[in-house]
């Protein structure tokens, strides 16, 4: 039997990058042992990573699988996974995704426990391995805020999101969870995954002991906002009136971004203070020194990350006179993105 790992996320420690990697040198990969299987094994849509098999674990719609094909999907797997092979799954939704167990008074850790029992129940002819990869909170809460805010139509502020997905940082009950149905949880740190090969990606690969020096690495994935163009986003979100509305004005922001155009003057954080960042750090203490004894890596500190560098400068929010100048430097990029597509 294959060995099989399921990576889980969490998001915001690079998976995008992981799964292009994979999904690019797939069959190169496959040469070297490791099957990173897509969904042309049931004559489904490609895609670069399994979020599609991890929503239709969780009964949600999806773009590229029908209800079922998760079962069908695992089933090819095992057909054309070699003994010698290493599978690799990977889908940051398993982390979030969660199934309904009580309509009128839904408890977020019964219907976590309800999406991991059904997740194990699916891949149980694979019997994987599960893989979670941990950020330190300070800088996975400011990353998560962003993709929020850009890929959904929340309009909260900061602390409004820390309140509302606090569970996204209960980090140990989330691996209990794992543990509960599946017999080993690998637990990665994400800022020291580097060390264990020449970049990231390779040292990601170590880590599931494959090597993968000579391949091309993909670009770096989902560019961050600085806190003005969070804030701007925010804004729209609050005004627009449409899902298309939002995804015209989600690609001119990442576009914006990338073309290095804005910048913000100071590096400027979204947490309120510093003493407000470490009381929330503070609350999780007690579970971190139980996830430390669970890592697959070695590290040289007796704290599960790194230590951070305190708060210089804090991002208090977009002034009215700061919103026009933001969106008449967005129109400008938008004018010449069509000048310069007009040339091409």
């Amino acid at each position: 039997m294959a060995r099989t790992i399921f990576h889980v996320g969490t998001h915001k420690t690079g998976t995008t990058s992981i799964q292009q990697f994979a999904a690019k040198n797939r069959r190169q990969l496959r040469n070297r042992g490791l099957l990173y299987p897509g969904y042309k094994l049931i004559n489904r849509s490609p895609h670069y990573a399994h979020h599609d098999f991890a929503h239709v674990v969780a009964g949600a719609s999806s773009k590229k699988l029908k209800q079922n094909d998760d079962i069908k999907f695992v089933n090819a797997i095992s057909a054309n996974a070699k003994a010698t092979d290493t599978v690799l799954l990977s889908a940051e939704p398993a982390y979030r995704h969660r199934i309904p167990v009580n309509h009128e008074h839904g408890n977020i850790w019964e219907e976590r426990d309800a999406y991991v029992k059904r997740l194990s129940e699916v891949l149980k002819p694979l019997d994987p391995e599960i893989c979670i990869v941990l950020r330190s909170r300070d800088g996975f809460a400011k990353s998560l805020y962003q993709e929020k805010v850009k890929a959904t139509s929340f309009s909260g502020n900061f602390q409004e999101f820390l309140e509302y997905d606090y569970w996204y940082f209960e980090y140990e009950h989330q691996i209990e969870i794992f543990s509960k149905y599946f017999k080993e949880v690998k637990v990665c740190v994400f800022e020291d995954i580097s060390k264990f090969g020449d970049d990231f990606i390779s040292g990601f690969f170590n880590l599931l002991g494959v090597n993968v020096s000579g391949l091309d690495m993909p670009p770096i994935a989902n560019i961050g906002f600085a806190p003005e163009l969070v804030d701007l986003n925010r804004y729209f979100n609050k005004h627009s009136t449409s899902l298309k509305q939002r995804k015209m004005i989600r690609n001119l922001l990442e576009s914006f971004a990338e073309s290095g155009s804005f910048k913000s003057e100071h590096i400027r954080s979204s947490w309120a203070s510093e003493d407000f960042m470490q009381h929330f750090l503070s609350r999780f203490a007690d579970q971190d020194e139980k996830t430390l004894k669970r890592l697959a890596h070695s590290i040289d500190r007796d704290t599960l990350f790194p230590n951070r560098t305190p708060i210089q400068s804090v991002f208090s929010g977009l002034s009215c006179e700061d919103i026009p100048k933001l969106c008449l430097m967005l129109l400008t990029h938008a004018k010449m993105q069509e000048i310069e597509q007009r040339k091409a």
